[in-house]
């Protein structure tokens, strides 16, 4: 840990320490801490709704614009308050995924993010609470852990810090208690704060986060991500266009409704969605098997939503998307000249005893001059979107291999090769033929549509829930009435 972040940790904790026999209401670094911790737990009374748009822009690159309507907290003990300016943590965002960020208000004006340094001393505050309140002894070890937490770029594995509690009774009750997992939140994302000045405080408030994130995608992706590839022969199959690509979008939901629309670029059509709900406090990345799931058709191939009510239960959501190749020449058109070349042959077959050599050559010639036509005009598309490129970049190159086939198809006619050198290149034509058919059946049936927006959940289990809440039963792990993929 460098000298000056000990150092500005080691000030803080001064600053914010009560001083026995002086007013604390008079000292906003006391106060601060639990202010920024009453106001993270209690978001679902201060924050109404959340609309998230994304959309690609690279192969591994996507582009997300949050809307986040939302009050100042009315409860002064969940209003963080510096130099006269509310100072609320709106938005949560992981740590290592973004490339950028920007803020804009309900006018769409730019708003000035606070600089990094000062969003780790509220975090850093709040924490710093947390575990005085657990009665932990502060020494520099601790004041390290919780400033390394919230100013890591990267997400922080707690194992030292947790080998650090346990030498404590109160490290252990502190890592059993619920008030835990705002450690593990925080080691995970950063906080992003809403400044309001004070007399606009009873005013409803709109904060737009405008940022970019890299998705995983290829293997080397998956490996500078730390997360497990899928296997290759799935990479095989989508490679062949055999099996859907996907789209992953994790988002917590803490307060509110959320609603999410993922847009596709032309050239993609948008398959089944699923909706898994993986836990509340359960780092992803160990999350072996979600704890409710829900897939559908959509209503549209362009455009898929998500829809999470506020009744819903907080933690860590994920969206999956199916990608498939879209309507278009790249889709319809390789199966038909792979099926164009694999009848010429079997016709030059069938009827090369009974044609001239002037003959043989003009059926050459429509090898050599035709299919690779009809190949440029399937295959090639300038200023294709790179996810578009990525998902059919198999069904590209199996449709580009009709042009060294009907090559060697037209030597093998002008220099009178044996016969069954043309019906291996026919078998092979067909086989091609049927595979292509495969990638535009398969895409086709995966991307059918739904005549209205599926809904998932109902109060039939109503009364299971209030016997849960009274120690009868257990309760259900469901997403509630409303929920809502299309």
């Amino acid at each position: 840990m460098k000298v000056t972040s000990l150092r500005t940790a080691r000030l803080l904790a001064e600053k914010s320490r009560p001083v026995a026999g002086e007013d604390d209401s008079k000292n906003d670094y006391v106060r601060l801490g639990a202010q920024v911790t009453l106001a993270l737990l209690s978001q679902p009374r201060w924050i109404t709704r959340t609309v998230e748009s994304i959309r690609f822009v690279d192969r591994n690159v996507v582009s997300r614009r949050v809307v986040r309507h939302f009050v100042v907290p009315r409860e002064e003990a969940a209003r963080p308050k510096v130099n006269s300016r509310f100072v609320v943590p709106v938005f949560a965002v992981r740590k290592g995924d973004f490339i950028s960020c920007d803020l804009l208000d309900g006018a769409g004006h730019s708003v000035t993010l606070a600089p990094l340094q000062d969003r780790c001393k509220l975090s850093y505050l709040a924490l710093l609470d947390i575990t005085r309140k657990a009665g932990l002894k502060e020494e520099d070890g601790l004041y390290e852990h919780l400033w390394h937490i919230v100013e890591s770029p990267r997400e922080v594995e707690l194992e030292d810090f947790e080998a650090f509690l346990t030498t404590s009774l109160q490290g252990r009750e502190l890592m059993r208690s619920k008030m835990y997992e705002v450690v593990r939140f925080m080691a995970r994302n950063y906080l992003i704060y809403r400044s309001v000045p004070e007399v606009h405080r009873a005013e409803d408030q709109v904060l737009t986060m405008r940022l970019e994130r890299r998705v995983p995608d290829t293997r080397g992706d998956f490996d500078r991500a730390g997360a497990a590839p899928p296997g290759r022969w799935l990479q095989l199959l989508r490679w062949l266009g055999l099996a859907s690509h996907e789209f992953r979008h994790e988002f917590i939901q803490s307060a509110g409704s959320t609603h999410i629309e993922v847009e596709a670029p032309d050239g993609i059509a948008l398959g089944y969605r699923h909706l898994d709900y993986l836990g509340y406090g359960i780092p992803p990345k160990i999350q072996l098997k979600p704890i409710d799931s829900f897939e559908a058709r959509g209503t549209s191939k362009r455009r898929a939503r998500f829809l999470v009510p506020r009744t819903a239960p907080n933690g860590t959501y994920a969206a999956t998307i199916n990608l498939r190749p879209g309507a278009g020449v790249m889709r319809d058109g390789p199966q038909a000249v792979a099926g164009l070349l694999a009848g010429l042959i079997l016709l030059v077959i069938a009827r090369r005893s009974h044609i001239d050599k002037p003959s043989l050559i003009e059926a050459a010639a429509t090898l050599l001059l035709v299919l690779p036509a009809l190949v440029a005009l399937v295959a090639a598309r300038p200023a294709e979107h790179p996810r578009v490129t990525r998902v059919i970049v198999g069904p590209r190159i199996l449709t580009l291999t009709v042009v060294p086939l009907a090559s060697i198809a037209a030597y093998t006619l002008i220099t009178d090769w044996p016969t069954w050198v043309l019906w291996v290149l026919a078998g092979l034509s067909v086989a091609l033929t049927v595979e292509l058919f495969l990638v535009y059946f398969l895409a086709r049936y995966a991307t059918r549509m739904a005549t209205v927006d599926a809904l998932f959940g109902d109060d039939s289990d109503a009364r299971a829930r209030i016997e849960a809440a009274a120690g009868q039963a257990d309760p259900p792990i469901h997403l509630p009435e409303m929920t809502r993929i299309g």
